[in-house]
């Protein structure tokens, strides 16, 4: 039996034992095809991943090394054996590969969210990653800023997650922006971006980037996170309700608690950046379904998601019927 299988059944019997439940054993494996080396392959795993048999009839990986995928083919450069994993997916492929080293993603926060997106996008080999923070790092971020270590205290945002990211993965180009986001160079920094991740602590910012992003038409990933909670919302312009359309005008100063005041549970910022990470990547394939017309919450206590119907509202101010927006302030 497959290591995992057996470990399902024995935990699946005593958990009847224990319960008194009636238990079923997972149906046999995929059937595997002797080469007549005692090397056995299975039709179904992808580059024919190889394994030996023993004589008890026991499975165990082989030793072989795995067949590299020729570096360059079909036109991707670098060490394409980093991604072998992604590439077998279904609907991924080396296309998808290519998509994603031709894509530009802004991150816009290279905090508790950011860190997150920044480090997942650069693993899955996004070729251009922007990164805008004009902060630097303090002691209290490190419970959930996991770019940033201990020695990066005092450091701007921006060159300590740049730093980490060339470790992880030198074949991605990062670009900083370390001066703050306003009125007069927001669009000059979005412009050159296929999608936006707001990752973003203040609402100052959240509006400025929704409100430029729909302006150029770029899609962007909204989290957010306090306490032991956390939002996530995708927004593509012209194709689903705006940001306006939930909340749309920023609250007044003092209205709603700084995270310094209700404070963050570090796993609970790593979900949702990590799930803004997998809303880019869907939209820069083209896969599956993002949350676009939905709002997804997250209660880090009870281990729950939720999600809540997000329709257009026809009196938004920027996408409505009669919009009184028409320009970034």
């Amino acid at each position: 039996m497959i290591p995992f299988l057996d470990t399902w059944s024995r935990c699946s019997h005593t958990l009847a034992a224990l319960t008194g439940s009636k238990t079923t054993t997972p149906g046999p494996p995929a059937r595997y095809i002797d080469q007549g080396d005692g090397v056995a392959e299975s039709p179904r795993t992808p580059f024919r991943q190889r394994v030996k048999i023993e004589r008890k009839g026991e499975r165990t990986r082989s030793t072989r090394p795995e067949r590299p995928i020729p570096l360059g083919h079909g036109g991707l450069d670098g060490d394409m054996q980093r991604y072998s994993r992604q590439v077998i997916l279904k609907g991924f492929g080396l296309v998808g590969q290519k998509k994603l080293q031709e894509a530009k993603v802004l991150v816009a926060g290279a905090g508790g969210l950011g860190s997150a997106a920044l480090f997942y996008l650069a693993a899955a080999g996004v070729g251009t990653l922007g990164i805008s923070d004009f902060d630097t790092v303090v002691c209290s971020n490190l419970n959930r800023q996991i770019l940033h270590f201990s020695e990066d205290i005092d450091r701007p945002k921006p060159d300590s997650a740049a730093e980490k990211i060339a470790r992880l993965n030198p074949e991605v180009k990062v670009v900083k922006h370390s001066s703050r986001l306003h009125r007069a160079n927001v669009a000059s920094v979005i412009g050159g971006y296929d999608l936006v991740i707001d990752a973003t602590d203040n609402f100052i910012a959240r509006y400025l980037i929704s409100d430029c992003c729909y302006f150029l038409k770029k899609p962007v990933v909204e989290g957010a996170v306090s306490d032991y909670d956390g939002i996530l919302l995708t927004i593509i312009p012209d194709r689903t309700p705006c940001y306006r359309c939930l909340y749309p005008m920023p609250p007044e100063d003092g209205v709603l608690p700084a995270s310094s005041d209700t404070g963050i549970l570090g796993p609970v910022a790593g979900i949702i950046g990590t799930a803004q990470a997998l809303e880019a990547i869907k939209l820069i394939l083209g896969i599956g379904e993002t949350v676009s017309g939905r709002i997804l919450t997250f209660d880090g206590l009870k281990t729950s998601f939720q999600e809540i119907p997000w329709g257009r509202r026809p009196a938004c101010p920027l996408c409505g019927d009669e919009p009184t927006i028409h320009e970034v302030s």
